[in-house]
């Protein structure tokens, strides 16, 4: 909680100039932005943002998570593109992957599913596979 005193100037000039010292050294300690994550500095706005078709989806998420990034890097960096990400071994064809979707909007009817799957060997991802289909009634 923060005391005020009221002195007169001509007691103790040094209070007012102290208490503004105070008063801005403590906003700028706690005004200062907190520190992004490393996979949003990488790649701040969403870069597949406006992917509309598979081929650019694998070509944009290929820039960013090339095969030999790490899982954990991975997944950080797709969630911060808006994907939600999960552990998966459904598909035979690929098998252990991690699995991340999307749902972007298309219209007022109609959205895309984007699929990426992430296969991986000893903790790094070793491929890219995208599928995306028109979701609406």
């Amino acid at each position: 909680m923060l005391n005020w005193i009221v002195m007169p100037k001509r007691q103790c000039p040094a209070v007012g100039g102290l208490l503004a010292l105070v008063l801005l050294t403590g906003c700028t300690s706690l005004c200062r932005p907190r520190a992004a994550s490393l996979a949003t500095q990488q790649h701040s706005p969403r870069q597949t943002s406006r992917v509309d078709n598979n081929d650019a989806m694998l070509a944009a998420v290929r820039t960013l998570v090339p095969p030999g990034t790490s899982l954990t890097q991975a997944e950080e960096i797709l969630q911060a593109e808006g994907f939600d990400c999960t552990f998966a071994d459904d598909d035979p064809t690929v098998g252990d992957c991690l699995r991340c979707t999307r749902v972007d909007s298309t219209g007022p009817l109609v959205s895309r599913r984007w699929t990426v799957r992430l296969p991986y060997r000893d903790g790094m991802v070793v491929d890219i596979r995208v599928e995306s289909g028109l979701v609406g009634p």
